[in-house]
């Protein structure tokens, strides 16, 4: 097999997808909002970007934040063009997705056609494709296909769909043509329509890469891991995992994400412990009111999101009172950040009293009020491996107590 090597194909996948149809716009069209570690968010005209720092021109100054202090750079929902339901999902060895209109593969690639025209086509090695799904065929069953796909294995997979489940022979993959897959087993090649297939999975050996500090996105929904990037006029330069260059228009990039491992979610982690207690004990509560008040991850009581002075929060952890809930943190983190206080349709009433504890030492201990502001917490968690929540009750017994922890999360 013939492999392009790692420069011939930064040309090939710089060229190629910079030639696909679309407007060119400039940098200073693209209008984004930065979400920063400490929990802001900056909006305005992106000026630069690279690996080490963004700069947005605000309409009262231009702003140099650090890439260290941001968590992701979000491109105006106006600028991001609705893209066709691609036939074809090929995920590569070192993570990256792509949508793409079609594939095909012989001895001098992986060929993929991303839009609907041939100057669209990206060239990959064949080597670098991990799997490749055919949405015709799995008719919605693309978890199973991914089960599939992360079962050890000696041999390559076609998968097929059976009607009742998903099922697949073991063999290798000689080539997908426009039409037809190539497939050897038992020392004979079968040729199998592609529309009889939900997808062919790679043996490709033990992969170990180490997480990429960068995630690009494109408003195809293509997605690419990155170690390093730079804005070029109106083309993002990005130095992918699997050790290519590729070049992408601005005006494609629909999110790029910088968050790493520095922040970590606390509706992410899972609880080692979750209590609440009514504030009149009763010898057997209800199952559906224990439900009810159990505590809420990325959501609100009766909602599908943390609603607080007057804005709307898809992160965060929504707790009664008297709720109490631990976790185990990962080491390496030093701070505790949310933005706390009672829900905005509690308000004014709700009346509690917060206390975090770390490692068994009371970190804070502050009270939420419905009449007060919420409050911006910040606490220095620095060693703590364990961490408790309390929402006790305040002076109105329980009426109301339903607070909210806007994206609660620790930082570095």
């Amino acid at each position: 097999m013939i492999n392009l090597n790692r420069l011939q194909l930064s040309a090939v996948v710089a060229f190629l997808i910079a030639c696909a149809p679309h407007f060119c716009v400039s940098a200073a069209d693209q209008t984004v909002d930065v979400e920063t570690l400490a929990g802001e968010t900056v909006a305005g005209h992106l000026v630069a970007l690279s690996t080490d720092s963004v700069t947005i021109s605000t309409d009262s100054e231009t702003v140099e934040l650090p890439a260290d202090e941001v968590l992701s750079i979000s491109f105006a929902a106006a600028q991001v063009r609705a893209a066709s339901a691609a036939p074809v999902h090929v995920l590569l060895v070192d993570g990256a997705a792509i949508v793409a209109d079609q594939i095909t593969t012989d001895r001098s690639g992986a060929h993929l056609q991303l839009g609907g025209t041939d100057e669209s086509r990206l060239t990959l090695p064949s080597d670098a494709v991990a799997n490749v799904r055919f949405n015709a065929g799995l008719a919605g069953r693309v978890a199973e296909f991914h089960q599939i796909a992360g079962q050890a294995r000696g041999t390559d997979l076609l998968v097929v769909d059976t009607g009742e489940a998903l099922d697949y022979l073991e063999g290798t993959v000689a080539a997908i043509e426009d039409e037809r897959i190539l497939f050897s087993m038992d020392g004979e090649t079968l040729r199998v329509k592609r529309s009889k297939v939900a997808g062919v999975i790679y043996f490709r050996g033990e992969n170990e890469m180490a997480a990429p500090p960068i995630h690009v996105v494109t408003h195809a929904g293509s997605r690419f891991p990155a170690t390093s990037l730079q804005l070029n006029e109106d083309q993002l330069q990005l130095a992918t995992a699997g050790g290519w260059n590729v070049e992408l228009p601005i005006d494609r990039v629909l999110r790029v994400d910088l968050s790493g491992d520095k922040v970590v979610y606390l509706s992410d982690l899972q609880a080692q412990r979750e209590v609440w207690q009514p504030f009149f004990e009763q010898p057997q509560l209800p199952a559906a009111l224990i439900a009810y008040r159990r505590p809420r991850r990325d959501a609100g009581f009766g909602t599908d999101a943390l609603h607080l002075d007057g804005r709307t929060y898809r992160r965060g952890l929504a707790l009664c009172s008297h709720t109490e809930i631990e976790f185990r943190l990962p080491a390496g983190y030093s701070r505790l950040l949310t933005r706390a206080g009672i829900d905005d349709r509690m308000r004014p009433a709700g009346h509690v009293e917060l206390t975090i504890v770390g490692d068994k030492q009371q970190l804070l201990h502050t009270t939420l009020s419905g009449s007060d502001e919420p409050q911006d917490i910040d606490v220095d968690i620095s060693g703590a491996r364990r961490l408790v929540l309390i929402v006790g009750f305040g002076a109105d017994l329980d009426y109301s107590d339903y607070v909210n922890l806007c994206e609660a999360r620790i930082v570095r």
